[in-house]
């Protein structure tokens, strides 16, 4: 059972490794911009029938966005 334990923690341990020495050699680089030459690009639209201070007033308060947007969990504004 312990050679067993051990086996499985080297396996582990050198996932992990792959992983990290993967995405430190990865050619990739983060951006803010969208890429209109992406093989794929989505965009969506939508149109709210409310006034836009009613709107305002619910999207501009971060610590609640998890009641309605439940893909945010959590949220925690530390600045402004």
């Amino acid at each position: 059972m312990k050679r067993l334990i051990k086996v499985a923690g080297l396996v582990i341990v050198l996932l992990a490794l792959t992983i990290a020495g993967l995405e430190m050699s990865s050619s990739y680089h983060v951006t803010k911009n969208i890429h209109e030459d992406a093989p794929v690009v989505t965009k969506l639209q939508i149109v709210i029938d409310a006034p836009i201070d009613s709107v305002w007033k619910i999207f501009a308060d971060v610590n609640q966005w998890p009641q309605w947007q439940k893909e945010i969990p959590i949220v925690k504004l530390t600045a402004l």
